[in-house]
C-alpha cells in the first residue's frame, strides 16, 4: 500500500483515508480516520493517538535516545514499529515491526516536508496514518534542525 500525506488528506492508495486539521505551532492534530475521530498530541516527550472520548492513548511514540532520529511506536498492547533514517545522508526511512521490514518512507519531491509511506498491506490504516504522522514529525523536526545550524 502506498499512503501519501495530500494537503488535509491522507490518501491510501489514491482512496482518501483520513483527513488532518494540524496544528501550526505544535505538534497537534486532529484526524479524522475512516469517519473515526482521533486526537494526536503529546504526552510528556511522547507523541501519541487517541479516539475521542477514550480515556488513553492506542498510539505512542517516543525517541528512545537524544543522540539517535528514530521513533519508537506502540500500537495497543501489543504491536512495536520502529521508524528509522535508512543511513546517514538519505532522506528516506525504514518502517519495522517486530523487527521485520514492513515498509519505507519518503517525500512527495526535493522541497517537500510531506511524506509517503510505502507499506505491508497487512498494517491496519489506522496503524499507517500514525506512522505517516511520526514520518512527517520526524521530517519537520529534520529541517528545523537543518534551518537552525547554517
Amino acid at each position: 500500500m502506498q499512503a501519501i500525506w495530500d494537503n488535509d488528506h491522507v490518501l491510501l492508495d489514491q482512496r482518501i483515508v483520513a483527513d488532518v486539521d494540524r496544528s501550526f505551532w505544535s505538534e497537534r492534530a486532529r484526524v479524522v480516520i475512516e469517519g473515526v475521530p482521533w486526537e494526536y498530541g503529546k504526552d510528556g516527550s511522547e507523541r501519541v493517538g487517541t479516539i475521542v472520548g477514550e480515556p488513553a492513548a492506542r498510539c505512542r511514540a517516543v525517541r528512545p535516545s537524544f543522540w539517535r532520529q528514530n521513533w519508537v511506536i506502540a500500537i495497543g498492547p501489543t504491536t512495536r514499529y520502529e521508524i528509522a533514517p535508512e543511513g546517514a545522508f538519505r532522506r528516506s526511512y525504514v518502517v519495522t515491526r517486530d523487527g521485520q521490514w514492513v515498509g519505507s518512507s519518503g517525500v512527495g519531491g526535493f522541497w517537500s516536508i510531506k511524506p509517503t509511506l510505502d507499506i505491508a498491506d497487512d498494517v491496519p490504516v489506522a496503524d499507517a496514518v500514525f506512522l505517516l504522522w511520526i514520518a512527517f514529525l520526524m521530517r519537520a523536526r529534520a529541517n528545523q534542525a537543518a534551518s537552525q545550524a547554517g
